[in-house]
């Protein structure tokens, strides 16, 4: 009896795996990939979106890290909107990156 394997992804760009590796850590909650995943202009976005939407000075919510316990707070508005847009979580894996299936 064979044990059943995992699929295998066929990626014909490096972006390919950053971006399977992003969109599995959104799916799955993981708050430290998504971050290092992110460019810092699309952190200070993040970082400034989360300033305003809860009412601290933007020098106060700047400088977000891996250790800190305001991320999963800070990237919300981001997994919200790309799990919204794919259907929710379980669907994350049967969507394709360019040709790569997830």
């Amino acid at each position: 009896m064979s044990v059943p394997r995992a699929p295998k992804a066929a990626l014909e760009h490096p972006t390919q795996l950053i971006a399977a590796t992003f969109l599995r850590a959104l799916a799955e909650g993981d708050a430290v990939a998504v971050w290092e995943r992110r460019s810092r202009e699309s952190r200070g976005l993040l970082e400034g979106l989360f300033a305003a939407r809860t009412h601290v000075a933007a020098h106060e919510a700047a400088g977000v890290g891996a250790a800190d316990d305001r991320l999963a707070e800070v990237i919300r508005p981001l997994r919200d909107s790309v799990l919204r847009a794919s259907g929710g979580a379980e669907r994350i894996g049967g969507f394709g990156v360019s040709a790569a299936r997830l």
